[in-house]
């Protein structure tokens, strides 16, 4: 009787212990990120650094940050938001950590909410010195030199936009988002 409650127990064992003969499952590999991804998420990762402390629209105007736009939308593409400006900042440099324009969206509480960064070069003395357009985690930006693509900007530029606050389903670097609306 006794070898009979054992055995279960005993084939139980020589389960177990078969099974710490075998290598240990592992979880499945991830694919690895490739360069241009790795160097995105690198760029994102020091905007959001930099620009946290502006979620408040109230600490961008202290940093000298102005509202430069009424909300911007296209009636297909989706929204951009309210740019606000540090005019001191527009110069011929990239420079992920201090981005020259914020883009606020309007948030359902009535106030509103950071939802990207737009950089912005200017083209005459970035032209000067660069055979090619300014790039950004391996984006190149959007060519507003000529006089009807400047959006109601007086200087010749460059710029993009990255969408480092909120998820924007048409790509991180694309001008509007189909989720926001300025309504």
């Amino acid at each position: 009787m006794r070898s009979s409650r054992l055995l279960p127990l005993a084939a139980a064992a020589c389960l177990a212990l078969a099974a710490c003969d075998r290598p240990a499952a592992t979880a499945p590999e991830r694919p690895a990120l490739s360069a241009a991804a790795a160097d995105a998420n690198r760029t994102l990762a020091e905007i959001r650094r930099a620009t946290a402390r502006f979620h408040r629209v109230e600490a961008a105007l202290d940093a000298e940050y102005v509202q430069a736009s009424p909300c911007v939308a296209h009636p297909t593409l989706g929204t951009m938001g309210f740019h606000y400006v540090n005019f001191g900042l527009v110069d011929a440099t990239v420079d992920p950590s201090a981005p020259e324009i914020l883009v606020y969206a309007p948030h359902g509480n009535g106030g509103l909410k950071l939802v990207a960064v737009e950089f912005m070069v200017a083209a005459a003395p970035w032209d000067a010195q660069h055979a090619a357009p300014p790039m950004l985690a391996g984006q190149v930006f959007d060519d507003h030199r000529a006089p009807g693509a400047r959006h109601g900007i007086p200087i010749p530029h460059y710029d993009l936009h990255a969408w480092a606050w909120q998820h924007n389903p048409s790509g991180t670097f694309f001008p509007f988002n189909p989720t926001l609306s300025c309504g």
